[in-house]
């Protein structure tokens, strides 16, 4: 899995980046950490006001991994 966040204004996008992957390593199980950890402008929402998860899988289908 992969983990998208977004962060708010004036966050060290890289370091909190860093500092969630390491948490997520150290916290939990071996299947449920994540492989990377984006911080992205901003979460869609569908037009019910909820997370458009939809469009986040469509838009990070091809992320490549090894880049982070």
């Amino acid at each position: 899995p992969m983990v998208l966040v977004e962060l708010a204004a004036g966050t060290d996008r890289e370091a909190a980046c860093r500092e969630i992957f390491a948490d997520c390593q150290t916290r939990l199980e071996e299947r449920g950490r994540p492989v990377a950890v984006v911080a992205i402008d901003q979460i869609p929402l569908t037009g019910a006001g909820k997370n458009d998860y939809r469009a986040l899988e469509k838009e990070y289908r091809h992320f490549d991994y090894t880049a982070n």
